[in-house]
């Protein structure tokens, strides 16, 4: 998929090695334990993300591994490099199958590769596109293989065949899928053309791109409900799927999930998903937010999945209201937990104004106590000691960076001096070191990623072109990589 952002990446990224060999590929293991083959260079996208958070930013990766069970059907439509493909393969097992579609030449040579390497053999990549017709398209990758497009025929790129999702279904025995996971830059219509048939016989869970876009949600959440299907979306702080708003979504909402009501009982029956319900509001002391907060930061999961929803927003809104009513409360821990609360609701947005709030608190008054509830989830379990300024620093800076950003490779370059002057700061974390030594590899400042934990979680693919070579990321260790 296209790496979205919110903030506009330099015009050029420099070399980040001269000596680099480009057909070198590095086996990336990321945190449920899959290994993804992607280029040793960290310009490309894949690469750098996975490296840097050690799994693809998409919420809805988790959602699809506890949702795909051994034995299931899984198609994956635009698969790149396998983020989803190989980790879904791995969870359907021998029993299951996973039909990966990517036409890029590049990006499938990669899937293969992973999927070859990990013995994934009930994983069938095929390599053509997925449309409204049977024949030929053009695909142009000006931007990488993560945002590669096709158009119609002898439009310039690369001629690819084009197929029919109805087509492929037939000749595979018409399975009942499912996943049906879709991301094509902007084609998904296209996909659904060509997919009545299977729509209308099956009820899998479909994930599909949006990117922020509500127009785009509002089509293709209205082209579904032809089929029975109705949007949803995911909210991972809490592991829960809830109803959906394709008119009213966030600029940072990705996907969106549809279902059907069968699949949906089912899901909801699994603790997975909250159906809509409208319910009168009762009123709530201050005292049962902050305590309804507190449960649901620490540990959503003994909750149970309606009780979690509900009370996460009925203690958001009598925080913001308590703020409101007594403007002298300190705002740094009241803030700090209705920042979280947002978050976990799926509510960025809202998320940020609480951030700002905190920010222009502290530069009128100093914090002097420290606050119950880090924004940042990590340092809940790091006490401040006697550095509060640098506790409180890190905690502002790490959720600027890590929360509202899919990944610091699309940030100014201006990043890297703030990550350098942080890092004599006593709280300065993995994942942020693991930030400032990609920038600085991508930028040329420094020949390679040091070993250490930016480099924990990779290995050269074995028997690839290349292996010989200088690397640009070096040897793996057997230690794992642990992202934040």
């Amino acid at each position: 998929m296209r790496a979205p952002c919110h903030a506009a990446p330099p015009a050029t990224a420099p070399r980040a090695c001269a000596d680099m060999a480009p057909e070198a590929v590095l086996l990336v293991t990321l945190e449920d334990g899959t290994e993804v083959a992607v280029r040793n260079d960290l310009r490309r996208v894949t690469t750098y993300v996975l490296i840097e958070q050690g799994r693809w930013f998409e919420h809805e990766w988790d959602l699809l591994r506890r949702v795909a069970t051994p034995g299931a059907t899984v198609f994956d439509i635009g698969a790149n490099h396998g983020v989803y493909a190989l980790a879904l393969a791995r969870r359907v097992g021998p029993s299951g199958r996973v039909v990966a579609f990517e036409p890029g030449a590049d990006p499938a040579s990669l899937l293969a590769r992973a999927a070859a390497e990990a013995g994934l053999s009930w994983l069938e990549l095929r390599e053509h596109a997925i449309g409204d017709r049977d024949g030929g398209l053009s695909l142009i990758a000006e931007g990488g293989c993560e945002e590669a497009r096709v158009t119609d025929s002898g439009a310039g790129g690369a001629e690819i065949d084009c197929r029919r999702l109805d087509t492929v279904w037939q000749e595979l025995g018409r399975p009942d899928p499912c996943i049906l996971k879709i991301d094509v830059e902007g084609a998904e219509a296209l996909v659904f053309e060509g997919a009545r048939e299977l729509l209308d016989a099956t009820s899998p869970l479909v994930m599909f791109e949006i990117s922020g876009d509500r127009r785009r949600a509002i089509d293709l959440c209205r082209r579904l409900a032809g089929f029975g299907f109705s949007p949803w979306r995911y909210l991972p702080d809490l592991g829960l799927l809830v109803p959906a708003e394709p008119g009213n979504c966030s600029s940072f909402q990705l996907n969106l999930v549809a279902l059907g009501s069968d699949r949906a009982a089912a899901l909801a029956a699994a603790g997975l998903l909250v159906p809509r319900e409208e319910e009168a509001e009762e009123p709530m002391t201050i005292e049962a937010a902050l305590d309804a907060a507190f449960e649901l930061l620490a540990d959503s999961g003994s909750i149970p999945a309606p009780g979690r929803f509900a009370r996460a927003g009925k203690a958001l809104r009598r925080i913001e209201s308590h703020l409101e009513e007594v403007p002298e409360a300190p705002a740094y821990p009241y803030r700090a937990l209705a920042y979280r609360l947002s978050m976990a609701l799926g509510e960025p947005e809202r998320g940020a104004r609480h951030l700002g709030a905190v920010q222009a608190a502290i530069r009128r008054q100093p914090v002097t106590t420290p606050p119950p509830m880090a924004m940042s989830p990590w340092l809940d379990h790091v006490p401040p000691g006697r550095e509060l300024a640098a506790w409180i620093q890190i905690d502002l800076f790490d959720r600027m960076l890590c929360a509202h950003n899919w990944s610091s490779r699309f940030l100014p370059t201006e990043i890297l001096g703030l990550l350098e002057e942080l890092r004599g700061n006593p709280f300065f974390p993995p994942h942020l070191e693991r930030r400032r030594q990609l920038r600085r590899t991508l930028r040329g400042l420094q020949p390679a990623l040091e070993p250490g934990p930016a480099t924990a979680a990779l290995r050269p693919l074995p028997g690839a072109a290349g292996g010989d070579r200088q690397w640009l990321i070096p040897r793996a260790t057997s230690a794992k990589l642990r992202p934040q």
